[in-house]
């Protein structure tokens, strides 16, 4: 009985820890990638109010009305993706 116990014990404690390292790697992912869209979106827009040409800025400002932003529900990747395409 004192084997098994310390066999669960062992199980357990190696299960939560795999999970908590899974949620701190996701979380870490997540930030990196949203700085990263932070950073681009700072760029982008210095180099729009470089131009002082409206037209630019009104381009970029459909842009960033165009972006897929769903609150805490974002998808990173997805905004990414179309802050990588050309302005229209």
């Amino acid at each position: 009985m004192l084997r098994f116990s310390i066999a669960a014990i062992a199980v357990l404690s190696t299960a939560i820890l795999a999970f908590y390292a899974g949620v701190f790697q996701t979380a870490f992912h997540s930030n990196m990638c949203y700085s990263a869209i932070i950073s681009e979106l700072g760029q982008q827009a210095q180099a729009a109010a470089a131009t002082q040409d409206p037209a630019a800025m009104e381009r970029y400002a459909r842009k960033l009305q165009s972006l897929p932003l769903h609150g805490y529900e974002s998808d990173c990747h997805a905004i990414s993706a179309a802050l990588a395409r050309p302005d229209a």
